[in-house]
């Protein structure tokens, strides 16, 4: 999983969807498709394959393991990393319907992201994966919400991706790319 994350960072994203697939085909076959870190492989080849402009197999990545997370009843943070592991995947979802101007899906999916991944970080504030995500699903957020000509409400949650960027010291990309798309607009 790490050299994939380090692949799919430096910009290599074939080579990083093939150990993601790699990674995925493993602990589908050790773990079993049900278990977490199955759940999380999916999740991060779901992600590469957005990046990659595959959108419509990135949608059936997503909600197959939004399936099987539903099915462990993770929807109350009572498993931090299984609730953040949720919040994952619903950002994802918000980023595919995005990418297709579904305006209107996308803010459904991001704010269950939201709803979420608060509550992970209320229960443990040093969640990085959920902190990651939350600053990604504002700034995705924000991104749609310029689709849909809302601008206020557009910089009002760039705003809050900017302020848990800042206040975690967590770079993202997401967060420069929506204040691009602002300017641009």
């Amino acid at each position: 999983r790490n050299l994939g994350i380090f692949l799919q960072e430096s910009g290599k994203l074939e080579d990083a969807r093939k150990m993601f697939e790699e990674t995925l085909e493993i602990r589908r076959r050790l773990r079993g498709p049900e278990h977490s870190k199955t759940l999380m492989s999916i999740g991060d080849l779901a992600f590469a394959l957005l990046e990659l402009g595959d959108s419509q197999e990135a949608e059936h990545s997503f909600l197959e393991a939004l399936e099987f997370c539903e099915r462990l009843g993770v929807e109350h943070p009572h498993d931090m990393n299984n609730a953040s592991l949720l919040g994952r995947i619903r950002c994802g979802l918000g980023h595919v319907y995005r990418e297709r101007s579904k305006w209107e899906d996308s803010l459904n999916w991001y704010d269950k992201a939201i709803d979420i991944l608060k509550k992970v970080l209320e229960k443990d504030v040093r969640n990085l994966e959920a902190r990651r995500f939350l600053i990604d699903t504002y700034a995705g957020l924000a991104d749609a919400l310029i689709g849909l000509n809302r601008r206020q409400d557009s910089l009002s949650n760039l705003d809050k991706a900017y302020k848990l960027t800042t206040e975690w010291r967590h770079s993202s990309l997401a967060v420069l790319r929506s204040l691009l798309a602002i300017r641009r607009h």
